[in-house]
């Protein structure tokens, strides 16, 4: 990271939260937990405005991501295809520590061609460097999105 200008550090933070959902889309799952840390985990939330808690509909590390992923194919599935447009809004960085918030929005396009949209929400990830690549330390995904037209155990 010292060798690097925080500008240039922002841009790599900013291109993995990117390529993150572009990897979700094209079925690149091994990619895609490849931007977790070693220890990553990865959080899906939704705030029950009637309760008024979190519920957290999947939790894993980087090794149950895999598996989940691995598992996938084998079970009944959504094959739709999903698009998701993602705006990361703000980048902070310190001691080799980055903490970056994105507003998404998951478009849904059916067998027949027909999209529609899916899911919206926001990540809040945490990075650290590991290798001298920045890596997902926690994504949390929380959406505002409760019902969902195909419920689906993969990761937004």
């Amino acid at each position: 990271m010292a060798d690097r200008h925080p500008l240039e550090e922002r841009e790599l933070v900013r291109a993995l939260v990117a390529r993150s959902a572009r990897l979700l889309d094209h079925g690149r799952w091994n990619e895609f937990v490849d931007l977790f840390a070693r220890e990553g985990t990865y959080l899906l939330q939704a705030r029950s405005d009637e309760t008024g808690n979190d519920m957290t509909w999947l939790e894993a590390n980087r090794g149950e991501l895999s598996t989940l992923f691995k598992e996938y194919p084998q079970h009944v599935r959504d094959k739709a295809h999903r698009t998701h447009l993602v705006a990361p809004e703000e980048i902070e960085i310190s001691l080799g520590v980055a903490k970056a918030l994105s507003t998404f929005a998951v478009f849904r396009t059916d067998l027949a061609g027909q999209s529609a949209l899916y899911a919206v929400g926001h990540y809040e990830d945490e990075l650290v460097l590991e290798d001298g690549a920045w890596k997902l330390r926690c994504r949390k995904a929380r959406v505002t999105t409760r019902q969902f037209t195909t419920p689906t155990p993969m990761p937004l």
